[in-house]
Parts: C-alpha cells; sequence; structure tokens
C-alpha cells in the first residue's frame, strides 16, 4: 500500500516530507498515519531519551 511505502521511507526524510503543511492540506490520513507509527516506535520500552535530555 502507499502507507506502508511511505512508512520504510529513511526516518529523517519522512520528517521532511510529513512537516509541510501543504501536505497536511493534501492528505492529511498519511501525516496522521506517520505520526501514530512514530507514536508506537517512541512507546517501545526500549527507546530511551538520550543524556542531552
Amino acid at each position: 500500500s502507499r502507507l506502508s511505502l511511505f512508512l520504510h521511507y529513511d526516518i529523517f526524510l519522512g520528517w521532511i516530507d510529513v512537516l509541510h503543511l501543504q501536505l497536511l492540506g493534501r492528505d492529511p490520513e498519511l501525516v496522521q498515519a506517520f505520526y501514530n507509527a512514530r507514536r508506537r516506535q517512541l512507546q517501545q520500552p526500549e527507546i530511551q531519551p538520550n543524556a542531552a535530555h
């Protein structure tokens, strides 16, 4: 699916893509899906903040 391809992009490039308000206006479901997937990743127990936080 288009979403699964999007979520496999390099995460930095994915952020650049979804940070543009133009994409939010064109495809809000895709932007929301990206951030939902990112939130799920951050809930994994092995994910810890780095020392700078």
